[in-house]
């Protein structure tokens, strides 16, 4: 069973160090149909990005005392990705924003912004980019669903079960993986946390079997493959949602 969800336009992250900012783009965005992520800064951006395919990025250019900050995302953003940018500002002169377009980002606008004007600059861009409509992908796998991206499990009977974000990374990567093993190495590279080590692997494992309801002495979704790592134990259909 696949959890149902709204239409939406298209997937859209902010990134501005302004609560009430965030606050009001998350809200009004989602008013006209759109899905909305935030981040405060560019490490919970990054952070956001290793499970979360944005169709379009807002990036503030100013972070505190910092003005040059979003340029510097935006420059990290172009570097690694096509994702179209819309630079957000309250400073500067006309004729300085369009330097923001030849760094890499695909428009600007100053906040507040004019929400009919925006809007307009977004779906045009997201136009011309063809990324209107959300290509997802979902995994099917001993009766249960998880969609790419996000946090929720689908279980055999159709009830959701939130995942942490390290329990949704280990079980992405698992099920990317097939019936191959996936070292812990590997896994804790996934993580991308400092402080994580293998035996913290295990541990994350362990609740994640507990909310699948998985024995680990009879597994019937996750093996353990002993002095290596972890592979999937059932047939994995992935596929578009």
């Amino acid at each position: 069973m696949v959890r149902e969800s709204s239409p939406i336009l298209a997937r859209v992250l902010v990134v501005d160090d302004e609560e009430q900012i965030r606050k009001l783009l998350e809200g009004t965005l989602k008013a006209f149909g759109y899905e909305v992520k935030t981040a405060e800064s560019e490490e919970e951006m990054r952070e956001i990005l290793e499970t979360y395919t944005p169709d379009i990025v807002l990036v503030d250019l100013k972070f505190g005392e910092d003005r040059g900050k979003g340029l510097e995302i935006i420059r990290g953003l172009r570097s690694e990705s096509d994702v179209p940018i819309i630079m957000l500002t309250s400073e500067g002169t006309d004729e300085d924003l369009p330097g923001a377009v030849g760094i890499g980002a695909d428009d600007f606008l100053r906040k507040p912004p004019q929400w009919p004007v925006l809007v307009s600059k977004m779906n045009a861009i997201l136009r011309r980019t063809g990324k209107s409509q959300i290509k997802r992908e979902v995994a099917h796998f001993n009766g249960w669903t998880l969609e790419f991206g996000s946090r929720d499990i689908v279980s055999p009977t159709g009830a959701k079960i939130n995942l942490t974000s390290a329990e949704y990374k280990i079980l992405a990567k698992l099920l990317r993986a097939g019936d191959r093993t996936v070292t812990r190495d590997a896994l804790v590279e996934t993580l991308k946390s400092k402080s994580t080590k293998t035996d913290n692997i295990n541990y994350h494992v362990s609740m994640l079997r507990e909310k699948l309801g998985d024995d680990s002495r009879s597994p019937q979704i996750i093996n353990t493959v002993y002095g290596d790592g972890y592979s999937i134990a059932c047939k994995v259909d992935i596929g578009p949602l």
